[in-house]
């Protein structure tokens, strides 16, 4: 493991370029079989994306990459365990945010008025940025499951759905859309106002 983390960490994301020949299951199937070329193209393929969702939650590009070599740590680790079926960018955000978070809560507590800007916003419920932390992924870092939980049930159908099966079932907005056969746009539509309405709901309590 040490040994793949100096590998990683010689990486520069700037040089790095996707490969569109070969699928991520493809490569994922390679690697799993001890193949250092697709681990790389692996790597290199998804780096600028770890990267980027790193540097939104530090302030510099030494602890973005600190974060994205664990990420990548973390995904070898638990690659065995990664359904081939799945959408393997999605997860491996998710790992990224996941890791980001817990990176950050190492350091420092993370009080949930500090997402607030100097307007009272809070970006963490008004964002629809596809790589900001969800709802749920805050709220299971930082103890307040059970009150979003609460919130959550208050919400009308439409929008309990949207938040229940974008944050817990990781499904894409693609996803939602296709599965619920509604437009692309309403889904997102949706979403923003159902984080919205969950940001009212926690600060009233």
């Amino acid at each position: 493991m040490e040994k793949l983390a100096k590998e990683i960490k010689k990486l520069s994301p700037e040089n790095f370029t996707a490969n569109t020949f070969i699928p991520d299951e493809g490569l994922i199937r390679g690697a799993l079989k001890g193949s250092k070329l697709s681990l790389e193209m692996l790597v290199k393929r998804h780096m600028n994306l770890v990267y980027n969702i790193s540097r939104r939650y530090v302030q510099n590009s030494d602890d973005a990459e600190d974060i994205t070599q664990e990420t990548f740590v973390k995904v070898w680790k638990n690659l065995k365990s990664f359904q081939l079926d799945r959408n393997f960018p999605a997860w491996i955000s998710k790992t990224a945010r996941n890791t980001a978070l817990d990176w950050l809560k190492k350091r420092r507590a993370i009080p949930f008025s500090s997402f607030e800007n100097e307007y009272g916003e809070n970006p963490l419920y008004e964002t629809l940025a596809d790589h900001s932390p969800t709802p749920y992924e805050f709220a299971s870092r930082t103890g307040l499951v059970e009150t979003l939980r609460q919130a959550i049930a208050r919400l009308t159908p439409k929008y309990r759905d949207v938040v229940t099966l974008h944050d817990q079932k990781e499904m894409t907005f693609q996803e939602i859309a296709d599965s619920t056969r509604k437009p692309l746009n309403t889904v997102k539509s949706q979403y923003r106002r159902a984080v919205a309405k969950l940001r009212k709901i926690m600060n009233r309590r």
